[in-house]
């Protein structure tokens, strides 16, 4: 009976395939291949680009195959599109190390992709012919993407159509679903500061979502960047501000005691790999977020009393229609003399990790015309990156993004190929080999949601205690700017990839050298309640690097010590907003003395200190 059903459909099938059949079509997206093999998921861009997309990162070595099975329409002849680009061409068209092919029941479909278009595009691999599969009853092909290089091909998406110029789908939908409960407070980011407004809030009775895009909690100072934390806790006059971090201590260094801090708090639920893509709201006021698993493709709808935007982007924000500052300010903005006169474009750059160990055996690695091109001049014999391995500084952080990652990539790999290759380096370098080159950017700086106060350089260096009455967080790192090193100008110029730093603020824990350096040593400076909610979404608090400050502020209050205290002070306020069932500014207007005691007497302790205070 079961033999005679699958004749059956197949028949009609193939009856539906002929001329007069409609069109048919399927769309399938890279990240949801049921085996990725060696090829990584990359989601850091769907801001960006709409979408996640399978990068195969092999450091030179191509990776296993990424395959899947793809259930079509109806049997016939099918029309194959994938969604790629050569990302070295916004340098160099003529070269495209990101190849790859498409196997389609074990054959490969055309030529090679990922060898032109300087942007995502859909790029034609070819024509198959589907058959009826037996175990469902319907036409399906096994596909896979063939990586050739280990040079970090990418593909979105492959797009079924009998069509030969079909309408290439544009918006990708996801399914919605109503979330279930409603939590006290809802956390968008999962760095220090995030953490540790979670754990706070959640340790004060607060039923608290903490949603985090990556697969691991941290942010930069997760096992992806392995940066550490820098800035004072638990300091006079809150003696409890920063029991959180104190407890967490640096993420990459114990991840495992990480989990245990979360899974402690029966009050708090942690979403990895999910991002917030969107908002409703009711008024000035958020009513739920819509959250995506990256995962599945699912939209959950989940309702919350408050919000708090830790993503260091200020993606919650802005989605919610938040003011937002972006880049340098003018000098007369603030009135700052540490600012430019006009805005020269300059940001903060962002890093990449790689490292490399020497091995018992001599390795080779490809040389790579197509990548940032080093002499023995200028190659760098290093076996791993250090902080002023920084670059993108003329760029957007946020829309440029992708292209500052990519950047590295050029930059890491050529200067790798250069010290195995060249007679100048090639014998110091024979047992070396690529340990890690990370794929994810680690910023500095995008965006900075505006409060009801922007804390500016004349707060740090003026007599602060006179400007404002609500001062909560000590900070106690200097005003840190890094701008592209001169000589690396000179040789690279807005490719440049060496930072140099300039201190105009030296805090207290600062090593005394600065001092006999001649350099102004100012006290530590504290950092007002009202720089942590927005001035106009109500109902939304912010903590970490896109808390409302001016960008010379931001150089020293962007240190994740620093960053995670603003969290815990968040969780501390969201508590007491409920208590009082007022919104982040009426804690302010109405409720400063009962915050202030809420901050001195801080959160419970549940673990031992792990932090190095510095």
């Amino acid at each position: 009976m079961k033999r005679i059903i699958l004749i059956t459909l197949a028949a009609v099938a193939l009856s539906c395939s002929g001329k007069n059949a409609e069109p048919a079509s399927q769309l399938i997206e890279a990240e949801y291949f049921s085996s990725p093999g060696g090829w990584v998921v990359d989601d850091q861009f769907y801001d960006q680009l709409g979408t996640s997309y399978l990068m195969a990162h092999g450091m030179g070595i191509p990776v296993e195959d990424a395959a899947t099975t793809v259930f079509l329409p109806r049997a016939g002849r099918y029309h194959v599109w994938v969604r790629t680009y050569n990302w070295n061409a916004p340098w160099d068209p003529s070269q495209a190390p990101g190849r790859f092919t498409l196997l389609v029941d074990g054959k490969q479909i055309g030529k090679e992709l990922g060898v032109r278009d300087s942007e995502w595009t859909w790029q034609y691999a070819g024509r198959i012919k589907a058959d009826i599969h037996e175990e469902s009853g319907g036409a399906a092909v096994r596909v896979a993407l063939h990586d050739l290089t280990g040079f970090n091909g990418k593909c979105d998406a492959l797009f079924f159509s009998t069509e030969r110029k079909p309408q290439f789908p544009t918006k990708r939908k996801h399914p919605e679903i109503n979330g279930l409960q409603k939590y006290d407070l809802i956390v968008a980011g999962a760095g220090t500061a995030g953490i540790s407004a979670a754990i706070a809030a959640a340790r004060l009775g607060l039923k608290t979502l903490l949603v985090n895009d990556r697969p691991v909690l941290g942010g930069n100072n997760s096992p992806e960047h392995h940066i550490g934390a820098s800035g004072r806790l638990k300091t006079q006059p809150y003696p409890q501000l920063g029991t959180v971090m104190m407890e967490l201590g640096n993420v990459f260094s114990d991840y495992k005691h990480a989990e245990e801090m979360i899974e402690a708090e029966k009050d708090l639920r942690v979403l990895l790999r999910h991002r917030v893509v969107g908002v409703e709201k009711e008024g000035d006021l958020i009513k739920a977020v819509k959250v995506l698993n990256l995962a599945s493709g699912i939209i959950t709808v989940i309702q919350g009393s408050y919000f708090a935007d830790c993503t260091g982007d200020g993606n919650l924000g802005v989605l919610a229609g938040a003011s937002f500052m972006q880049g340098q300010e003018a000098r007369d903005v603030f009135n700052e003399d540490l600012a430019p006169e006009k805005p020269e474009g300059l940001s903060y750059g962002s890093t990449m990790p790689w490292s490399a160990e020497k091995a018992d055996s001599v390795s080779t690695f490809p040389e790579c015309p197509w990548a940032f091109a080093f002499n023995d001049s200028t190659a760098i014999p290093d076996l791993h990156h250090r902080w002023f391995w920084e670059t993108g500084f003329y760029l957007d952080q946020v829309k440029d993004a992708e292209l500052i990652r990519d950047a590295w990539l050029r930059i890491i790999y050529g200067n790798w190929a250069w010290l195995k290759n060249s007679p100048k380096f090639k014998d110091e370098f024979a047992n070396a080999r690529l340990k890690r080159v990370g794929y994810v950017l680690g910023k500095r700086e995008s965006r900075r949601l505006k409060g009801d106060y922007i804390l500016t350089q004349n707060d740090i260096e003026g007599d602060w205690r006179s400007r404002y009455d609500d001062p909560v967080v000590w900070c106690t790192y200097s005003i840190d700017q890094h701008f592209p090193r001169q000589d690396a100008v000179e040789k690279w110029g807005k490719d440049a990839f060496f930072s140099t730093m300039k201190h105009n603020h030296n805090p207290l824990g600062i090593s005394r050298r600065y001092l006999k350096e001649g350099i102004d040593y100012n006290m530590p400076y504290m950092l007002p309640y009202r720089c942590l909610y927005s001035a106009d979404v109500s109902n939304l608090f912010m903590a970490g690097r896109d808390i409302s400050v001016s960008r010379i502020a931001l150089c020293s209050t962007r240190v994740m010590g620093t960053t995670a205290v603003t969290g815990e002070v968040v969780g501390i306020a969201a508590a007491v907003c409920k208590q009082f069932g007022c919104t982040p500014r009426a804690l302010y207007t109405d409720h400063l003395p009962q915050l202030k005691a809420a901050l001195k007497k801080g959160v419970p302790t549940r673990f031992g200190d792990h932090y190095h205070q510095n």
